[in-house]
Order: C-alpha cells, then structure tokens, then sequence
C-alpha cells in the first residue's frame, strides 16, 4: 500500500488495505481503504462483496485517477479477498496545514472551530489554517449541525475534489462536539456535554440549593416567633 504513489494510471495492480469507509456510505460504487496510504476502490457495476469496517483485503484493480485522487477499478467481485476481520483503523490527529494531496486517502482525525458553513462544507479553523469537512449525502450527516463557533473534533477520510482537498466523515460518531456556540444546539450530533450546559447547569443548581436554605431558615424564624407567642399567652 504504501508503494501505490509510485504506480502510474492504467498499471495492474494488486494491494491490501484495511477497509475504513464501506460502499455506499460515500457512493454506492466506491469504498476506501487504509494501510500506510489509503486508496479509493471503486467498481464500475456496483459489485461488492459484504464487507465490514475492519476487514483485511486484497484487491486485483487497475490504477486510474479523478480528479487528481488514485482510485482502483474492479471489473468483478473476484477482484476482492476478505483474507480477515481486524479492529477497525486507527484514525491519524493532523493539523490542517498538513492536509494536502500527500494525505489523500488517509484516515483523518482534525478539531477546531467551524468558522463558515455552505451547503455541504463546513470550513473548520484549528488555528494553523482552514480545511474543508465535506459532508456526503449518503451518510445522513446534517451539516447546518454543526453551527459557527462550534468547537469540534472529525473524523474522516481525505479526499480530492474540484473544489480542493477536503475531509469526509462517514457518519455522526464521526463528529464530536467539544464545545458549542451560544446559538447552536448540542443535542443534534452526539459528542461531549457542551460548557454552557454544563453551567447552566450548575447555575440552577446553586439557585435550588440557595432555595433549599431559604425555606429552612424561614421555617426556623416561624417555629422561633410561634414559640415566644406561647411564651407570651402563657405569662398573661
């Protein structure tokens, strides 16, 4: 896998990879896999074998390229071995200044700030520089999630579009929310408890303990006052 840079379009091919995104969570006729690289397997009449994140196989393809990314064609599922089931692959922390075509194909993980969102891309800031989080229809993803200012952690795959290089999560485990904007709602993509929740919750618990005292010391001022008022009938 790690030797595919050096192969050229059109050369045959044979590689082995850890599946990361299966078919038909980007498109129904591609999936990707990861080793060292990563590479888009891709299959012409929609063929694929049933297979799991997490599988070891070795796939017999052609080299090709779109749109500057490598992708290898299948003519068959005969193309495809599942040689075993491994634990599913390890995504890399990068910062955005090192997302280039180098790191197509890889397994990504990036957090910073969502600074912009338009219609499918969300620019996410991590203090280095922007990168660009793609979100692909088929993975039920909602981008307008996912709010300006919202600090988030992503995982996704790394990929070559027209408009530049860009990073796919492939479904909402992939995005955790580390922290949110004043406006945005944490409940829509799971991940950690947003901070202002968190103080708005601990803000209404120290209003219901700051009650809770109230009510003892006024029970006790009235037990006091109903104690000298018997006191007082009795001496007359």
């Amino acid at each position: 896998m790690e030797k595919i840079r050096e192969f050229e379009s059109g050369d045959l091919i044979k590689v082995k990879g850890v599946v990361a995104v299966k078919p038909n969570v980007f498109s129904s006729q591609y999936f990707y896999i990861v080793g060292s690289q990563g590479v888009q397997v891709y299959s012409y009449k929609k063929e694929f074998p049933d297979l799991r994140v997490g599988d070891y196989v070795e796939i017999n393809g052609e080299l090709s390229t779109i749109i500057g990314e490598q992708r290898l064609k299948i003519k068959n599922l005969d193309n495809i071995k599942v040689l075993e089931h491994r634990q599913e692959p390890t995504a890399e922390e990068v910062s955005s200044d090192k997302i280039n075509e180098d790191y197509v194909g890889r397994l990504v993980i990036i957090s910073g700030e969502a600074v912009e969102q338009k219609g499918s891309t969300i620019y996410l800031d991590d203090g280095m520089d922007e990168v660009q989080i793609y979100v692909k229809k088929l993975t039920d993803i909602n981008p307008k999630s996912i709010k300006v200012g919202d600090q988030v952690k992503i995982t996704g795959i790394v990929s070559k579009t027209n408009s530049g290089v860009k990073i796919m999560p492939r479904s909402s485990d992939d995005i955790v929310k580390i922290n949110v904007s004043a406006d945005s709602n944490a409940d829509e993509i799971l991940g950690s408890i947003a901070v202002n929740d968190e103080w708005e919750i601990a803000q209404r618990n120290k209003k219901m303990e700051l009650f809770k005292y109230l009510l003892v010391f006024a029970c006790g001022i009235i037990i006091i006052l109903i104690g000298m008022l018997i006191k007082l009938k009795k001496e007359l």
